[in-house]
């Protein structure tokens, strides 16, 4: 009994000794964790009850903002993976832990299918038949995630606490517990791990497809703007450049009318609602494709990693280093950054942000 306990004191010790070597990883987690969980909830409260636009898109980053939460939230398992990286003795909770951290981080990415095919239809299909509806868009998102519950399983099915030889002074070691993929499916893990590459291959060729037929599509719609017509008159000048609409009074006799009577027909300009609008498209466009290019570009790290670096599987030092630990979890950043990507593109977020920010809670944004 008493040399169980010496070993595992031992054991405790090196546990203690990698914790401090990758503190650094810690407060990388814990940032993104904290802005993460806080910018999404707001991204949700703000698209799902405070915009008065109910559109389908609205609904859509409501429903990434809801599963980045998640995401963000189980990020914390990650923190006790590390502090407990050769103590960890709970086989159902590694296993639950690599499971649904998959499925959420997973779903961060795949979400950007439905958000980038709405956005085409909608700038470049004039008719209202071929775009997505917000029943549709319900549909689309629960399918998404019910294939990345049903992908994740094989994480939970192949996960498991694994015994290491741990060296924990010269010529002496001691049996540590490490969550990770046991030692029967690491070669069929490798296998499926071909699923996450056509995912993100997929998603990747969709996303840069639609998005450059937009882009054509914005430049098109941007050419045309630009070359309305102007006329010296200062009052067509405004009316075409102000962003609220001008009523124009015009009288027209009424010849049916013997006694010369005059009625009056109010005519509200459309041009400046068409600009208003175009300018809306083109900003909200260009903002999911900034959304989708980070959220992309932070999993290339992550894929390196799992496909061309290897852990140092020498007793007592079986884990990466820091920085490739950062690199292994920059996925992270895909489930944390897009609240504050909305900031700099809306102006209206930003504005509740501010009222939240001074607790003007019950402030029109």
């Amino acid at each position: 009994m008493g040399n169980d306990t010496d070993n595992y004191d031992l054991l405790k010790g090196v546990n203690d000794q990698i914790f401090r070597e990758n503190i650094v990883v810690v407060v990388y987690m814990s940032v993104v964790i904290v802005f993460g969980i806080f910018g999404n909830t707001l991204s949700f409260v703000f698209h799902a009850f405070v915009e008065k636009r109910k559109s389908v898109t609205s609904l859509l980053i409501s429903a990434l903002a809801v599963n980045d939460s998640c995401a963000c939230f189980l990020m914390i398992g990650q923190y006790f993976r590390i502090m407990f990286f050769l103590l960890f003795t709970s086989d159902i909770g590694c296993k639950i832990f690599r499971y649904l951290n998959y499925v959420f981080l997973n779903g961060s990415m795949l979400l950007l299918n439905p958000i980038g095919i709405e956005r085409c239809l909608k700038v470049v299909c004039k008719n209202q038949r071929f775009h997505l509806t917000r029943n549709k868009a319900r549909v689309f998102v629960f399918s998404v995630l019910l294939y990345s519950i049903i992908l994740g399983c094989r994480h939970f099915l192949a996960s498991g606490v694994v015994d290491i030889d741990v060296e924990v002074m010269p010529n002496q070691t001691v049996v540590g517990h490490v969550c990770t993929y046991t030692n029967q499916t690491i070669p069929l893990m490798k296998v499926l791990s071909s699923l996450d590459v056509l995912n993100i291959a997929v998603t990747n060729v969709l996303l840069i497809s639609v998005y450059a037929v937009m882009a054509k599509k914005i430049g098109l719609v941007q050419k045309h703007v630009d070359v309305q017509p102007m006329d010296s008159n200062d009052e067509s000048r405004r009316l075409a450049t102000t962003v609220s609409s001008i009523v124009l009074t015009a009288t027209n006799s009424n010849s049916g009318n013997s006694d010369g009577d005059q009625r009056q027909r109010t005519h509200v300009s459309t041009i400046p609602r068409r600009l208003s609008s175009n300018y809306y498209e083109r900003k909200i466009t260009i903002m999911l494709g900034v959304i989708t290019m980070s959220s992309l570009l932070s999993f290339v790290p992550y894929f390196i990693v799992q496909m061309g670096v290897k852990p140092d599987g020498r007793p007592g030092v079986y884990y990466y280093n820091p920085l490739v630990q950062i690199a292994w979890r920059s996925v992270m950043l895909n489930s944390a950054i897009n609240p504050y990507i909305i900031i700099v593109f809306n102006n209206t977020f930003r504005r509740f942000i501010y009222n939240v920010a001074r607790f003007k809670f019950n402030s029109q944004p």
